[in-house]
């Protein structure tokens, strides 16, 4: 008990160590972008307004889509257009019927080779060695004492 607990105390030590380093470095990092921008403070952004953020998406939509790195599907998901998405989710589900239709077949056929195999196996050494048990090979048993 007293491992586990020394583990346990160990992990939080860790963890508190790990979560003072992820701070220093995010302060950092916060710090060295604000400076970049000329600002001390975050609050001295201004405030865009929503007409002003969704002109800046539709320009960057549409140089996606002339340099052709824009992909319709994942924008329809994203933007709450579940119709592509519905689609895509029925032709996955179609193929994977259709796959576990197919596979389950050969699963089938495959356990029918194997029992036929099994099957001619136990016969053809039945009919060479028909007076032969397997336990004649063995000299002595395990069990017997010697």
């Amino acid at each position: 008990m007293k491992n586990k607990t020394d583990i346990q105390t160990k992990n939080q030590q860790i963890d508190k160590i790990l979560q003072e380093q992820y701070d220093a470095e995010t302060k950092i990092l916060e710090s060295a972008l604000l400076n970049v921008a000329g600002k001390t403070s975050w609050d001295e952004f201004p405030e865009e307004s929503e007409e002003k953020i969704r002109a800046g998406y539709d320009r960057l939509i549409t140089r996606l889509r002339e340099k052709g790195d824009f992909n319709e599907a994942a924008r329809a998901e994203k933007t709450g257009s579940t119709r592509a998405a519905k689609e895509k989710l029925e032709i996955l589900e179609y193929d994977w019927n259709r796959t576990h239709r197919i596979l389950k077949s050969a699963a089938a056929a495959v356990a029918v080779v194997m029992l036929t195999a099994l099957v001619g196996m136990t016969a053809i050494a039945d009919c060479r060695y028909p007076d032969k048990n397997t336990q004649t090979y063995q000299k002595t048993s395990v069990f017997e004492k010697k």
